[in-house]
């Protein structure tokens, strides 16, 4: 069974190209688009795949463009 990415970081959004930072935050599974090492904003979402997540981020990459 895959773990569910349970929280998302609001402080690091622009995409990096090295990938997002999975890590595990409290016991959650944690998902950093920015790949930020600095101070993160953690905000709960429902339990949510990873490659949902990634799919999501380049919906939105499209829609600005």
């Amino acid at each position: 069974m895959t773990a569910l990415i349970e929280l998302v970081c609001r402080a690091h959004t622009n995409p990096d190209p090295v990938g997002p930072l999975i890590t595990l935050v409290d016991g959650l599974w944690a998902y950093c688009e920015g790949h930020g090492q600095g101070p993160h904003d953690w905000s709960r979402i429902q339990p949510t795949a990873r490659e949902q997540l990634a799919a999501m981020t380049r919906t939105e990459e499209r829609r600005a463009s």
